[in-house]
C-alpha cells in the first residue's frame, strides 16, 4: 500500500475486509434460520420474497442517497445507515429465532470444536456431488459479479461527471430487475 500511494485508503481495505469477514458467517447462518422457519413445500416462495425484501429498499435508496448527498454530505448518509442498523439490530432483539436442527451424525462428528465442523462440512460438501457443483456455481459467480459490481460506481461516475444522482437511478434500475426476478419466483 505504501509503495502505491494509496496509503491514505486503508480504512476502506479494512472496511471491505471486515464487511466480507461479517458476510461470509451472515450468510450461512441466515439461510439455516430461514429453512428451520419455513416448510420444505414453500421454500421456493419464502426464497422469492427474501429476494424482494433484499432488492426492494435497493430501488428507493440509491436514487434517494444520490439525491441526498449533495444536501446531507457523506456524513449524514452515514448517520442514516447507523440508524437503519440499529433498527435492524432491535428488529433482531424482538424476534425468536429457532436453533437449527443438529443431526446425530453431525454431533458425534464434530464434539462442538470450530475445526472439526469446519471440516465435517468440507467432507460432507465433497461427498455429494451435485451439491459440490451447486457450491462451485455460486462460488464463481459471485467472485465475478462481485469483481463486477466494485467496478460499476466508479464506470457510472467517471462517465456521468460524478453525477450522484445518474449513479443512484442506475443502482435502482437493478435492484428493480431483482424485485421482478423475486416476484416471479415467488409467484
Amino acid at each position: 500500500l505504501y509503495m502505491s500511494g494509496h496509503l491514505q485508503f486503508w480504512h476502506l481495505y479494512v472496511a471491505a475486509v471486515l464487511n466480507g469477514a461479517g458476510n461470509t458467517f451472515q450468510w450461512p447462518a441466515y439461510s439455516a434460520v430461514i429453512s428451520t422457519m419455513v416448510p420444505k413445500k414453500q421454500l421456493g416462495r419464502v426464497n422469492g420474497l427474501t429476494s424482494l425484501m433484499e432488492a426492494g429498499p435497493g430501488v428507493v435508496a440509491p436514487a434517494l442517497a444520490g439525491a441526498l448527498m449533495p444536501v446531507v454530505g457523506l456524513t449524514g448518509l452515514l448517520f442514516f445507515d447507523f440508524a437503519t442498523f440499529f433498527i435492524a439490530i432491535g428488529a433482531l432483539l424482538v424476534v425468536a429465532i429457532p436453533a437449527t436442527p443438529r443431526t446425530t451424525e453431525g454431533a458425534l462428528a464434530v464434539k462442538g470444536s470450530l475445526l472439526k465442523e469446519a471440516a465435517f462440512g468440507f467432507k460432507y460438501i465433497f461427498a455429494r456431488p451435485s451439491l459440490l457443483g451447486l457450491q462451485m456455481v455460486f462460488f464463481f459467480g459471485n467472485l465475478f459479479s462481485g469483481m463486477a459490481f466494485t467496478l460499476l460506481a466508479p464506470m457510472i461516475l467517471a462517465r456521468t461527471q460524478q453525477n450522484s444522482l445518474v449513479f443512484g437511478t442506475v443502482e435502482s434500475m437493478l435492484a428493480a430487475g431483482a424485485i421482478i426476478g423475486g416476484v416471479v419466483m415467488t409467484a
